[in-house]
């Protein structure tokens, strides 16, 4: 008798003794305009270049900037709502905070993890492991990572990767900052990118990402006269999806595939440099034509590329890559454009609708046969602001969060109604 009640009291004890409520970490970094410029200039900084023989490259980072990278890459890209992250640099050691807020907690609100990892043989190794009041000793922990690394190195992705671990050659922390010194040859980085190209993008569906740039060749060939073909691209594309969806039963990877080889057209990116070496020679050429939005070149890019994101990464992370590059923009481009906003949430809108169930993918497919005009895709831009550069954009908006900018933020969202393809 004794033993069923322990086996009934055991998993709420660790219910009660792994939740908290109180959050160790109760935020991610803002979604600001410096944070956005910071996290972009430390990639750019950190970004491996041309590799000689035996060179030894080097990524570091301080506390604050990793903590930054941590939340716009995990939290605000996927879009999670209930996970928070921080990380804290201690002499040759690194603490690792993660806390998960429970939307209908049992015992408390919150289940707080914390870790700590030391450099050991060019790695980190975890040291101490803690859900809640829990604590897991390296007896059980060691165990635990041994056989989880057993069965990722039956994946492609991992064991790719873990294959060229010896390329990291020391990892050193300090309490202002984590460095990495790693070294690869021109081979070996031939043969990541090969493998990475494989493990983002499996094999069927880099065939089908052929036959769709395919079928784009002969429609850029049938419209190379117009001024503008841009509808009939997008159109007749979806059309081919619709016919493909008929015998794959699947239309949102129809959908998909589509956003995906009409963005590479769009920017004028070769389909090959994503495609391992056997598939190239099945690739035919396209023929350049105008593409224009409200008599734009640059605002099909942005519909596009934010459609194709969304498809494939989330809408999310799509909103986030289209503010950056605005914001890119404003220290000495072209200038922060609302228009091009207007572009880029468009594209984010019709990537979802295209993607959003399999039913609503077949009448996304239907709805778009019947689109006629550019308005009905892409919201007028007349009167947004653009051209803004960095000191006035701050001068006027001061930030992502001011009133300013939520009115003109509010203004597109108003205008992506009224176009037709987007009622519901």
């Amino acid at each position: 008798m004794a033993f069923f009640i322990g086996l009934i009291a055991l998993p709420i004890l660790v219910l009660v003794l792994s939740t908290d409520n109180t959050a160790t970490v109760t935020h991610n970094k803002p979604l600001s305009f410096d944070n956005i410029k910071k996290a972009k200039q430390i990639i750019k900084d950190n970004r491996p270049q041309r590799f000689f023989k035996g060179q030894i490259k080097k990524v570091s980072v301080t506390e604050d900037e990793l903590n930054l990278l941590i939340s716009y890459a995990i939290f605000h890209g996927l879009g999670t709502k209930y996970l928070f992250a921080k990380t804290q640099l201690a002499d040759n050691m690194l603490k690792g905070f993660l806390t998960i807020q429970i939307p209908r907690p049992l015992s408390g609100h919150y289940i707080n993890c914390r870790a700590t990892f030391n450099p050991k043989n060019n790695f980190l190794e975890l040291n101490t492991f803690h859900v809640g009041r829990i604590k897991f000793p390296k007896l059980m922990t060691k165990p635990i990572i041994s056989f989880v690394h057993t069965l990722l190195l039956k994946t492609r992705g991992y064991g790719n990767l873990w294959q060229n671990a010896h390329a990291i050659k020391n990892v050193t922390i300090t309490e202002k900052r984590i460095t990495l010194f790693y070294t690869l040859n021109y081979v070996m980085l031939k043969a990541l990118k090969e493998q990475g190209r494989s493990f983002l993008m499996p094999d069927e569906h880099q065939k089908k990402l052929i036959k769709y740039h395919n079928h784009l060749s002969k429609l850029t060939q049938t419209y190379s006269h117009k001024n503008n073909a841009i509808l009939e691209l997008i159109k007749g594309t979806f059309a081919f999806a619709a016919e493909n969806s008929k015998t794959s039963g699947n239309p949102i990877l129809e959908n998909t595939t589509a956003l995906q080889v009409l963005s590479l057209y769009a920017i004028g990116q070769r389909l090959d440099r994503l495609l391992k070496k056997d598939y190239r020679k099945d690739i035919k050429s396209t023929v350049r034509t105008k593409l224009l939005f409200h008599n734009r070149t640059d605002l099909p890019k942005h519909f596009l590329v934010s459609a194709a994101l969304t498809v494939s990464t989330g809408s999310k992370f799509a909103n986030l890559v289209g503010l950056a590059k605005e914001i890119e923009d404003s220290d000495g481009g072209s200038g922060f454009s609302f228009a091009d906003l207007a572009a880029d949430k468009a594209g984010v809108k019709f990537g979802e609708l295209a993607i959003e169930s399999t039913q609503k993918a077949i009448r996304f497919q239907k709805k778009l046969s019947l689109i006629s005009d550019e308005i009905e895709l892409v919201p007028s831009i007349s009167n947004l602001p653009e051209g803004i550069m960095e000191l006035e954009f701050k001068s006027k908006y001061i930030d992502l969060d001011s009133i300013a900018y939520k009115l003109i933020d509010i203004e597109i969202d108003k205008r992506l109604k009224q176009c037709r393809l987007y009622w519901e």
